[in-house]
């Protein structure tokens, strides 16, 4: 009997996965499952990834990707795939656990089934300019809700990056298996940066720097207006690198044109994962606005090269900055508080925010390797 057929199926299905934060989420989701199962359950599991493209994931030990490239063609083909073809999928296999990477409980068969949620939209609230400048997030904002309902009572767990998204997928939905997985560990093997703060301000020139794709709720505008109401003032003694050209969609457009006359503003495009490294060596502040987000990659990357941060008074970013040095806090829509914040730190008068870590109940894991043992537990 092939060695293979001995083994237990994880199921990690991820089809509507291809870009930003999410697919990272992914990558490291099956590199540390690989890593888990070597050191704890060697020989015991074979691991099977259902993606959208094997070309945007590595190689690792014991998964087998199988594609579906037509899964994210249509939101129609999306829900073919999660509740028929998943499901005729599972039936043809004794699945051990299934681990949903992308928000929707599948209508599938196996002995544990596990929901890992990163869309926050069903609890933010839409604006006009969502509606004009991208109306399917729109529209997710307004049913996504009723996606996240479906088959969720049938989950063993369903997975969420923060506290604050527990809550409110405790109170919506009337369930208590929530866990709080944080994405990453939060020692990661990053460049030492360069200098510490204390000294950053012996440069000339100051260099803000905003990474994020252009999505609507990422608020780009105000730093936008924040940068306008400097420049008005005569100062002009720095720059903000944005990670948009204007190609991208409406909304990238839209603030390309808006902002391109400001000579402070530098839209610097897509950067590969070295060229973004290279961003966070060589920028003195981040600025992080983002109105929408379920755990902020760019916040703990920032930490780890001890950079300052410029940083959105929301729930979502204080407890993704946890406790740090170098935060301060903004409103999220006082452009003319973002500004004079920016000014201060580019004087080197900024005087940085208080924060502690917060407490967190169980089911709770700091890192990957925690949430499989959760996961995989014979106690459940």
């Amino acid at each position: 009997m092939n060695e293979n057929n001995k083994k237990k199926i994880i199921v990690v299905s991820a089809v509507n996965i291809y870009e930003g934060g999410t697919l990272k989420v992914m990558q490291d989701c099956l590199k540390s499952l690989s890593a888990f199962l070597l050191s704890n359950y060697k020989n015991t599991f074979r691991i099977l990834a259902l993606v959208h493209d094997e070309a945007l994931y590595d190689k690792y030990d014991g998964v087998e990707y199988v594609c579906f490239p037509k899964a994210r063609k249509t939101w129609f083909h999306r829900m073919y795939y999660e509740f028929w073809e998943f499901r005729k999928f599972s039936l043809r296999k004794s699945i051990y656990l299934w681990l949903s990477m992308h928000d929707i409980s599948p209508n599938v068969v196996a002995e544990r089934r596990v929901v890992y949620c990163h869309n926050p939209s069903p609890f933010y609230k839409p604006q006009i300019k969502d509606l004009f400048y991208d109306y399917r997030f729109f529209l997710f904002t307004l049913f996504y809700s009723y996606l996240y309902a479906l088959n969720i009572k049938k989950n063993t767990y369903v997975v969420v990056q923060q506290n604050w998204l527990r809550n409110c997928f405790e109170k919506k939905y009337k369930i208590n298996n929530v866990i709080v997985s944080f994405p990453n560990k939060q020692e990661q093997n990053l460049p030492a940066p360069i200098l510490p703060p204390s000294v950053f301000y012996e440069n000339k020139k100051k260099r803000f720097f905003y990474p994020s794709l252009p999505r609507t709720f990422k608020n780009f505008e105000l730093i936008g207006e924040a940068v306008k109401i400097l420049n008005s003032e005569g100062v002009s003694n720095f720059e903000v690198l944005l990670t948009i050209d204007g190609s991208e969609n409406k909304y990238a457009k839209y603030i390309y044109n808006k902002y391109k006359h400001l000579e402070s503003v530098c839209f610097v495009g897509l950067q590969s994962r070295s060229q973004m490294n290279q961003q966070y060596m060589d920028t003195d502040c981040v600025i992080f606005p983002s109105k929408l987000e379920t755990w902020g990659l760019p916040i703990s990357e920032t930490k780890s090269y001890n950079k300052p941060i410029l940083l959105v008074n929301l729930p979502y970013a204080k407890e993704s900055i946890g406790e740090y040095d170098y935060v301060k806090f903004f409103d999220s829509d006082n452009s003319n508080y973002l500004a004079y914040i920016m000014f201060e730190f580019i004087k080197g008068n900024i005087q940085y925010d208080q924060t502690t870590i917060m407490g967190y109940k169980y089911p709770f894991s700091n890192n990957w390797e925690d949430m499989f043992s959760i996961l995989l537990s014979s106690k459940i």
